[in-house]
């Protein structure tokens, strides 16, 4: 490996595998999860009970895990002894009709610590959620950003103008306070201006929920 951080980030792992003893491997495998229509999931699952289609695409991740679990106590997956590298190649047929072949190795791969930053992550959902004229779905992805950073005024917008939207008019206030407090110049008309929403009836409706919240026109 290439370096330091790499040969320590980089682990061989004990993989869990179907034992064929158990299962017929034909039986099990299926297509990436990506490409897996409806109809094919429900005839690869009547194929065999076990194929792996019902931990890819399950009913629930609730399912899954359970499936998982009940598959591992049953024998039907079993993890290796002794942990290993595993190098794979992959066939396939691109999108251009040339065949390919894709080659990689599976490790396990040690997590990075909590990102201090992933406050702009939930932001940016919310921000996807306001967008989509989901404001309830927005609220609680705003709420999150604004948990671990409350001085970013980019979620702020959001949150305010999401709670006025949902009638949450007392915390909009609260939330409309915070953004004043970092930010005591803003004006809702100037910022409107210049927003990204190039839709002028979303940025029309942002601007009115904005105002709802108690920010100055």
């Amino acid at each position: 490996m290439s370096s330091t951080a790499t040969r320590t980030a980089l682990e061989p792992l004990r993989a869990l595998r179907y034992d064929q003893s158990k299962v017929d491997l034909a039986e099990v495998i299926a297509p990436p999860y990506d490409i897996v229509t409806e109809p094919q999931r429900d005839s690869l699952i009547r194929r065999c009970q076990y194929c792996v289609v019902r931990l890819e695409l399950p009913e629930s991740p609730q399912t899954a895990a359970t499936l998982l679990h009940e598959w591992e106590r049953d024998g039907v997956l079993a993890r290796d002894e002794r942990p290993a590298l595993w190098w794979h190649e992959q066939t396939f047929t691109g999108p251009d009709g040339v065949d390919r072949v894709r080659k990689g190795f599976f490790a396990a791969l040690r997590l990075s610590p909590y990102d201090v930053h992933v406050f702009y992550s939930y932001a940016i959902r919310a921000l996807a959620s306001y967008a989509a004229g989901d404001y309830a779905d927005t609220v609680q992805w705003a709420r999150r950003s604004n948990a671990l950073n409350p001085r970013f005024t980019a979620n702020l917008r959001f949150l305010a103008a999401s709670l006025a939207a949902t009638g949450q008019v007392e915390e909009a206030g609260r939330a409309a306070g915070q953004l004043l407090h970092v930010n005591p110049d803003f004006s809702v008309r100037r910022f409107a201006e210049g927003h990204a929403f190039k839709d002028p009836v979303v940025r029309t409706r942002f601007a009115e929920q904005l105002i709802q919240a108690g920010l100055p026109k």
